[in-house]
């Protein structure tokens, strides 16, 4: 559970003081005007207080209007409060739900979705079995030189042009066992990687 899902009612955040700030300011500068509707006066939304002139020096001052006055600023800034805070609690959890989706997918990571890591092994593990089949490997006892790894699928007799030929059979085993070499590999590599990934993820939850 996030902070937003254990924050108590009444604690509110910053962003919502400072527009309460703002909106108190306002009932306050609209409280001081000088109004005139059946009288000059002063009060908002009601006209509670109307100052003394001409022949009258008392002042006039309606304790009703006044709590009026006082109930409705109370409940607009109530109103205000609860808006902005549901908003703002609202986007909370909405992160905390994309995060827990993408935690959620980076520990379901699909299978071939591979790691760089793995994927620049199997490239040096193909560029080794270029170089071993590209290197030629020579026979003790005769002239020739054959060409393959681990087994030999072209030999160059080396006495004319007509002297080198295919092995097909040792070219077809050494593709199943280059693909096996690498592949073989790269599926111990990730999953070392994954079981890795998972056990920090776990750590961090």
């Amino acid at each position: 559970m996030g902070e937003s899902s254990k924050r108590p009612l009444l604690q509110l955040h910053l962003s919502t003081c400072v527009i309460l700030m703002f909106v108190a300011g306002g009932i306050i500068w609209c409280n001081v005007r000088f109004y005139h509707d059946w009288a000059w006066g002063y009060g908002w939304p009601c006209m509670f207080y109307i100052p003394g002139s001409g022949s009258s020096k008392w002042n006039s001052v309606d304790f009703i209007l006044l709590g009026v006055n006082l109930g409705s600023a109370f409940t607009l800034l109530l109103c205000v409060a609860g808006v902005s805070e549901a908003l703002i609690r609202r986007n909370e959890l909405n992160q905390e739900f994309c995060e827990l989706q993408l935690r959620k997918r980076q520990g379901k990571r699909r299978w071939f979705q591979i790691h760089i890591s793995t994927a620049v092994a199997c490239l040096l593990l193909l560029l080794l079995v270029l170089v071993l089949n590209l290197c030629p490997k020579g026979h003790p006892f005769f002239s020739r030189a054959e060409f393959g790894w681990p087994l030999a699928y072209y030999v160059d007799e080396g006495s004319d042009r007509y002297s080198w030929h295919w092995i097909l059979s040792g070219l077809f085993a050494d593709l199943v066992f280059w693909a096996a070499f690498v592949i073989g590999s790269g599926i111990i590599l990730e999953r070392r990687l994954r079981k890795k990934e998972k056990m920090h993820l776990n750590q961090s939850r």
